[in-house]
C-alpha cells in the first residue's frame, strides 16, 4: 500500500513538474511572441493564420508553434497578449498552489505512513512480550513437572530414598570438593499448583485479551489504513482528475487564447488591413491631393508659359520690364512687308517711342504712353529683351550705351490696312481681314482713331468720358453690336441640324405676325414663295423668324455655344466676349427677333470674322494672331508663331452648304455689288437696328475666292444703313486690294 501511494505521489509530482515545464515553455513562447512582432509580414501572417487556426491541437507543441507565429503590430493586439500573459501567470500561480497542496498531501501520506509504522512497531513490541509469557508459562510447566516428580519421589519407597541419599552423598562428596553444602538446611518450598494454574490462566487470558486487542487494533489500523488509503487514492484520483481537467482547461485556454490570438491577429490583420486600406486610402487621398496640386502646378506652369506668361510679362505694371528698359532700347514693330510701324528714337537726349503712320495702326500696334495697348502690350517683354552676349552687355554698360531690344514682325499687310483705313473715311466702324487657312490678321482698323505720338499731349480729351467719339476703343475687338442679318448664318445652321433644310418653304407677304408682333422685310418687300436658299439670298425676315420659332430656344442656345458666343477666345490681345441671351421660356416674338439677329444678341466684328473664316476653312477656326515672328537686332528670327486650330465649329458638309448660300447672296441677293469683282465672293449682308427710330448699322461678312478662300472680312459701319449701302463697297475695295497688289 505504501509503495502504491508513493508511486501515486511521484506521478502527481511528475505531472506538476510537467505543468510547470509547460508554463515555463508558454512564458518563453509569449516572450518570443512579443519579440517577433513585425509589420511587414502581417499580410502573409494573415493567410498562414487562417490556415493554422482550424488545425489547432491540444498539445503544447502546436500551441507553441502557433504562439511563435503570432506577430501583432496593433497596440490593441499587444494589450491582448499582455492580458494573456497575465492569465498564464495566474495559471502558474494556481499550479504552484496545487503543487503546495500536493506537497501537503505528500506530508499527510508521510504522517500516515509514520503512524502505520508506529502501530506496526507497537504490534511488534507486543509480540515479544507474548512470546516471553509463553516461555515463562513453559518454564512454569517445567517447574510444575519437576515439582510433581519431586513429590512422587518423596512418596517413593525408602529404598529409593536411600539410593537417592547415597547418590546425594556421593554427590555431596563430589560437591564438597568445591563447597560444603548444608543438606539439613535445604528446604523444599511447597508450590501452590492451583495458584500457579490460576496465574497461568490469568496470564493466558491476558495474552488472549492482548491478542484480541492486537487483532482489533490491527483491524482498526487496517480499516483506517484502507479508509485513509481509499481517501488518499480517491483524493489523489480527484486531484489527478482536477489536474488533468485543469491541464486540459489550461491547454484549452491556451488553445482558445491562441485561437483568439490568431483570430485577434486575423481581426487585427483585417483591422490592420482596414487600417492599411484606410491608411492607404488616406495616403491615396493625400497622394491624389498632392498629385493634383502638383499637376495643377504643372498645368499652370504650362498655361503660364504657353498662354498667360505674355499677359503677366507684358503687364504694363511689370517692374522687370521697366528695369530692362534702363539698359535696353525698346525694339521696333514692323508690318509684314518690313515697314516700321513703331520705333524708339533719341530726341534731345531722350528716348521716345515713335509711330511713323500715326493713327492708321493705332489700335493694332497700340500705344506706349498712358498705358500700353495692342502689340505694344502683348509683346512688351519681348521688345525689351535682347540676344546680345554677356560681353556686349558689359561693354555697353562701360560705354554707357544700351543694347538693342528684339523686334516684332507683324502679320499686318500695310497696303490692305491703308485701304481699310481710307475706305472707312470719317465713318465710325471697324474692318477686320483674316487669312482663313492660317489665322493671320492681315488688317484691322477701328474708326475713329487717334495718333499715338501725341497721347500724352491729348490725353485729357481722349480720356474724357463725355467724348462721344471714343477714339481709344478698338471697335474691331471690343465693339459689341447687334449682328443683324449676318446672324441668319447661325439660324440656317441651327435649322439644318434640327430640320430638313431641303424641304423648307415659306410664303413671304412682306409683313409677318409673331404672337402679336408684326415683323417686316426691308422696305416691306414681298418675296413670295421661298425655299431656304432664296430666303437666305433675299434676307427675308419673315422666313427666318419662322425658322426661329421652329428651332426653339434650346437648339438656338446650343448652336450659339458651338459658335463661341459667351466664351473667351484664344487671343493674345484685349477683346469683348460676344453675347447670346435667349431664355428657355422665350416666346415666339423673342425667338423670331433673335433668329434675324436682333433681340439681345451682341457680337464683335472680330468674332464675326472668325465665324466666316471658319466656314471658309471647311468648319475649322484657326487661332488668330498678329505677331508673325520675333527677330533680333540683325533681323534674324528668334521665334516664329506656329499656326494651330482654335476650334472646329461645324462639319465640312455644313460649311460647304453655307458657302453655297453665301455665294448666292452675291450672285442673286443683297450683295450683288460684289458680283463684278475679279474673284468670286461669298458673303452675307446685314442691317442691324440699334434704336427705336429704326436706325441701323451696316454689316458685311464674307470671303473670297468663294471656292478656295484666302481672305475673310468682317465690316461694320455704324449708322451706315443697309449692308449693301455702306459695308459692301468697303468689302469690295478690301478684296480687290488684296488680290491686286
Amino acid at each position: 500500500m505504501k509503495n502504491y501511494m508513493n508511486n501515486e505521489n511521484k506521478d502527481i509530482n511528475n505531472e506538476n513538474k510537467d505543468i510547470n515545464d509547460e508554463n515555463v515553455s508558454i512564458n518563453k513562447e509569449n516572450i518570443d511572441m512579443n519579440n517577433k512582432i513585425e509589420v511587414q509580414e502581417i499580410n502573409d501572417e494573415n493567410e498562414s493564420i487562417e490556415k493554422e487556426v482550424p488545425e489547432t491541437k491540444v498539445d503544447d507543441v502546436s500551441v507553441s508553434s502557433e504562439l511563435d507565429d503570432l506577430e501583432v503590430v496593433d497596440v490593441s493586439a499587444v494589450n491582448v497578449i499582455n492580458e494573456m500573459k497575465a492569465e498564464v501567470e495566474n495559471a502558474d500561480r494556481e499550479v504552484n498552489n496545487e503543487e503546495v497542496e500536493s506537497q501537503n498531501m505528500d506530508n499527510d501520506v508521510t504522517e500516515v505512513n509514520a503512524e502505520a509504522e508506529t502501530v506496526e512497531n507497537e504490534v511488534n513490541d507486543k509480540e515479544p512480550e507474548s512470546l516471553n509469557l509463553e516461555d515463562e508459562m513453559a518454564e512454569v510447566k517445567v517447574e510444575t513437572g519437576n515439582a510433581e516428580n519431586k513429590v512422587n519421589d518423596e512418596e517413593a519407597e525408602p529404598q529409593n530414598i536411600e539410593n537417592d541419599a547415597t547418590e546425594d552423598g556421593d554427590e555431596s562428596k563430589n560437591i564438597g570438593t568445591k563447597e560444603d553444602i548444608d543438606l539439613d538446611n535445604i528446604k523444599i518450598e511447597e508450590i501452590d499448583l492451583d495458584a500457579v494454574r490460576k496465574e497461568l490462566e490469568e496470564e493466558k487470558y491476558d495474552k488472549q485479551k492482548l491478542e484480541r486487542e492486537l487483532e482489533v487494533l490491527e483491524k482498526n489500523i487496517l480499516k483506517q489504513s484502507d479508509i485513509f488509503e481509499t481517501d488518499i487514492i480517491l483524493d489523489a484520483i480527484l486531484k489527478e482528475e482536477n489536474l488533468i481537467s485543469q491541464t486540459a482547461m489550461l491547454n484549452q485556454k491556451k488553445i482558445n487564447e491562441a485561437a483568439d490570438s490568431n483570430e485577434l491577429k486575423v481581426n487585427n490583420g483585417i483591422k490592420l488591413n482596414k487600417k492599411k486600406k484606410t491608411h492607404n486610402k488616406a495616403m491615396s487621398k493625400v497622394l491624389v491631393a498632392v498629385t493634383s496640386v502638383f499637376m495643377a502646378l504643372i498645368i499652370y506652369i504650362i498655361y503660364f508659359v504657353m498662354i498667360d506668361s505674355q499677359s503677366k510679362l507684358n503687364n504694363e505694371y511689370n517692374e522687370r520690364s521697366l528695369l530692362l528698359e534702363e539698359t535696353v532700347v525698346r525694339g521696333n514693330i514692323y508690318s509684314s512687308d518690313n515697314r516700321i510701324l513703331a520705333q524708339t528714337i533719341e530726341e534731345d537726349g531722350e528716348w521716345i517711342r515713335n509711330y511713323p503712320y500715326g493713327s492708321m495702326f493705332a489700335h493694332t500696334v497700340g500705344r506706349y504712353e498712358k498705358g500700353k495697348t495692342g502689340i505694344e502690350l502683348g509683346s512688351d517683354f519681348s521688345l525689351v529683351t535682347t540676344k546680345d552676349s554677356v560681353l556686349d552687355k558689359i561693354l555697353n554698360d562701360i560705354n554707357d550705351e544700351k543694347s538693342m531690344g528684339n523686334s516684332i514682325v507683324t502679320t499686318l499687310d500695310f497696303d490692305l490696312q491703308k485701304i481699310a483705313y481710307d475706305a472707312l473715311g470719317n465713318k465710325k466702324g471697324a474692318v477686320v481681314a483674316i487669312e482663313p487657312k492660317t489665322g493671320k490678321i492681315i488688317a484691322m482698323v477701328s474708326k475713329p482713331s487717334y495718333d499715338p505720338n501725341f497721347v500724352t499731349k491729348n490725353w485729357s480729351v481722349l480720356s474724357n468720358t463725355d467724348n462721344t467719339r471714343n477714339s481709344l476703343i478698338n471697335r474691331a475687338t471690343s465693339g459689341l453690336y447687334p449682328p443683324g442679318s449676318t446672324f441668319k448664318i447661325v439660324t440656317v445652321l441651327a435649322y439644318m441640324r434640327n430640320q430638313s433644310a431641303g424641304t423648307y418653304s415659306y410664303q413671304c407677304k412682306g409683313t409677318h405676325n409673331f404672337n402679336g408682333f408684326n415683323m417686316q422685310c426691308y422696305d416691306k418687300k414681298v418675296h413670295g414663295p421661298l425655299d431656304i436658299v432664296s430666303a437666305f439670298a433675299n434676307s427675308c425676315n419673315g422666313a427666318f423668324g419662322n425658322m426661329g420659332t421652329i428651332i426653339g430656344a434650346k437648339n438656338m442656345n446650343k448652336i450659339a455655344k458651338d459658335l463661341m458666343f459667351n466664351k473667351e477666345l484664344d487671343f493674345d490681345y484685349g477683346y469683348s466676349i460676344s453675347k447670346f441671351d435667349l431664355g428657355a421660356s422665350a416666346d415666339e416674338t423673342l425667338l423670331a427677333q433673335t433668329a434675324i439677329g436682333q433681340g439681345d444678341t451682341r457680337i464683335t466684328p472680330f468674332q464675326n470674322a472668325l465665324l466666316v473664316s471658319g466656314i471658309a476653312n471647311g468648319g475649322d477656326v484657326m487661332k488668330p494672331y498678329m505677331v508673325d515672328k520675333l527677330v533680333d537686332g540683325d533681323g534674324r528670327a528668334i521665334e516664329i508663331t506656329k499656326q494651330k486650330k482654335m476650334k472646329s465649329i461645324m462639319s465640312n458638309k455644313e460649311a460647304t452648304f453655307l458657302k453655297e448660300l453665301m455665294r448666292n447672296v452675291v450672285d442673286n441677293g443683297t450683295a450683288m455689288g460684289l458680283k463684278d469683282l475679279d474673284v468670286e465672293v461669298a458673303g452675307k449682308t446685314g442691317s442691324a437696328e440699334y434704336n427705336d427710330e429704326g436706325d441701323s448699322h451696316s454689316w458685311f461678312v464674307g470671303f473670297a475666292p468663294a471656292d478656295n478662300p484666302s481672305i475673310a472680312v468682317s465690316i461694320i459701319v455704324e449708322n451706315g444703313g443697309t449692308g449693301s449701302e455702306s459695308a459692301v463697297p468697303i468689302a469690295g475695295r478690301m478684296i480687290n486690294g488684296y488680290f491686286n497688289k
